[in-house]
């Protein structure tokens, strides 16, 4: 008798041992060696708020695709089982793995869930960075230019990294960060 089709679960919303159906994006794909030689991939794939390992070693089924196929950046449907080891953390047994289609928005595939963003509200974040501008900046004409500049990219503004990996690498990032540089100025004024 087949097996019936596992529940389409959030990957941060898995629990130990829990097998499921969930959308990822490939963090990670790094290649390594045993010591023996074999090579093997250490893969790292996430949504928002949850990262898992996976190994692809070179005597396992996935090790050929991983090498070939598998690209960061990219998303993919995954049927697995979500494991925590002692050592290693949160790990993922793959059963079956292909890339996101298209067709698959209609399972509630959405790549903005994917993202990390801040934990600030953006929009409370980008109006205090307004009134700060207008309550700080004496300068009429200058004054006047920020808050255009500031209006005219709000949508960006909301949405970049303050940096691509290092600090604030998040969605919201460069509000968070502009923001809190700009609260130490106005204290060290």
């Amino acid at each position: 008798m087949p097996r019936s089709k596992p529940p389409l679960v959030p990957l941060h919303e898995l629990t130990v041992g829990q097998e499921a159906d969930f959308f990822a994006l490939l963090a990670e794909k790094v290649r390594g060696a045993r010591r023996d030689g074999k090579p093997f991939y250490t893969c790292r794939f996430r949504d928002a708020r949850r990262t898992v390992a996976f190994m692809a070693w070179s005597d396992g089924p996935y090790f050929a695709a991983c090498e070939q196929d598998w690209q960061e950046g990219d998303f993919y449907k995954i049927r697995g089982c979500y494991e925590e080891h002692k050592v290693y953390g949160p790990q993922i047994a793959i059963e079956m793995i292909r890339p996101v289609t298209p067709a698959d928005l209609a399972d509630g595939f959405d790549p903005g869930r994917f993202i990390e963003c801040s934990r600030y509200d953006r929009d409370a974040m980008f109006a205090e960075l307004i009134g700060l501008a207008e309550a700080h900046i004496g300068d009429g004409p200058l004054r006047k230019l920020v808050l255009s500049l500031l209006e005219r990219h709000r949508d960006a503004l909301r949405r970049i990294p303050a940096t691509l990996k290092h600090f604030h690498p998040f969605c919201g990032g460069w509000l968070e960060h502009t923001l809190s540089v700009t609260h130490s100025c106005l204290h060290l004024v």
